[in-house]
């Protein structure tokens, strides 16, 4: 099944009907499900049975396969979403970051110490090749206020290790709590430096991202090309607009170690903005004039991809064009906060 849908305005280019908006938009409720907790029965082998002999070791990273990091999102007192995505080639131009085959049993853990000596949960998500090899498992009945760190398994093949913070108890009285805003990084302009502080920051508890993940622009040298040193291959020089191309900017930008490291430093709430699909859009108008029917197949790939490259809960899966973002949250009696989609 091709994953490709043209987003050009000319007639002879377009081919839009309802099997190829299912094909861009519609995962089933069971593909999301397995992506969180795989079935008993799923037709993949199993990652778990290799956990056991491993406890407090120091196992060897893989960074190839894991190759756009790890992540944790959607804090609560008692839980977390975990996220990675199966990529040992990130720019492949198909936007699979190099997986050729299919499901993938992807194991995961979660322990009160670094080395993993203290598990306290485990488990197992299926990566599959509709939602491009991404896991998004949530982990349940943790204690609130409490630091954890996590990683993932495949075959022996073992993720960095990333660290969250669950937030207080509701209702806790909380004299303090240290987060980082942040928003608007454009790749191609410079270097992610301050990623590089925000992961050494000894006490942080959480990072709140306010939108404009990704850019959606061509990328040019001579033109907006500013990271020094830094090339792209040409498939990055026309602007996003389908599936594929949107999975590949994510890929680019998450290639980032600095913004890597950031990520596995502290869990991230997350909404977007208005490049994650298009300069300005709003509802299915469209900045540089694509025609409302056909934008809507345009802005079903970028939610769709911003669900599979970011530590965010099922209801950020989109339906068709149309997802929900919003969230809120409380830490203790200290303060609130309102994520709102935009």
């Amino acid at each position: 099944m091709s994953d490709s849908i043209c987003m050009s305005d000319s007639n002879s280019r377009s081919s839009f009907n309802r099997r190829n908006f299912l094909q861009i938009a519609g995962v089933s409720a069971a593909a999301v499900a397995a992506g969180i907790s795989a079935p008993a029965k799923a037709g993949a082998q199993s990652s778990l049975s290799s956990w056991g002999s491993s406890r407090g070791e120091d196992l060897p990273q893989d960074s190839e396969l894991f190759g756009l990091g790890v992540a944790a999102g959607t804090p609560r007192h008692d839980s977390m979403i975990l996220w990675t995505r199966l990529a040992p080639e990130p720019l492949a131009e198909d936007g699979h970051g190099g997986m050729t085959g299919g499901d993938v049993r992807v194991g995961w853990e979660v322990a009160k110490d670094e080395g993993f000596g203290d598990v306290v949960k485990q488990g197992e998500a299926l990566a599959q090749r509709e939602l491009a090899h991404s896991v998004h498992p949530q982990v349940t009945g943790l204690e609130p206020a409490t630091e954890y760190f996590y990683r993932f398994r495949v075959d022996g093949k073992v993720s960095p290790v990333g660290r969250f913070k669950t937030l207080p108890a509701p209702g806790a009285k909380v004299d303090d709590f240290t987060f980082t805003v942040a928003s608007c990084q454009a790749w191609y302009h410079g270097y992610f430096t301050p990623w590089k502080h925000i992961a050494q920051e000894p006490d942080l508890d959480m990072t709140i991202f306010v939108g404009d993940y990704i850019y959606e622009y061509g990328i040019v040298e001579g033109d907006n090309l500013w990271r020094q040193g830094a090339s792209v291959p040409d498939v990055f020089k026309a602007k996003v607009e389908t599936l594929e191309q949107y999975r590949l900017r994510y890929s680019l930008f998450k290639s980032d170690e600095h913004l890597q490291a950031a990520h596995a430093r502290a869990a991230m709430a997350i909404v977007w903005d208005d490049h994650e699909v298009e300069n300005n859009y709003a509802g299915n108008w469209s900045e540089i004039g694509t025609k409302a029917e056909h934008f809507l197949y345009q802005r079903a790939a970028a939610y769709r991809a911003f669900y599979e490259n970011l530590p965010v809960a099922p209801p950020a899966l989109p339906e068709g064009p149309n997802n929900r973002i919003y969230d809120s949250f409380d830490v203790g009696t200290l303060m609130r906060f309102n994520l709102v989609d935009t």
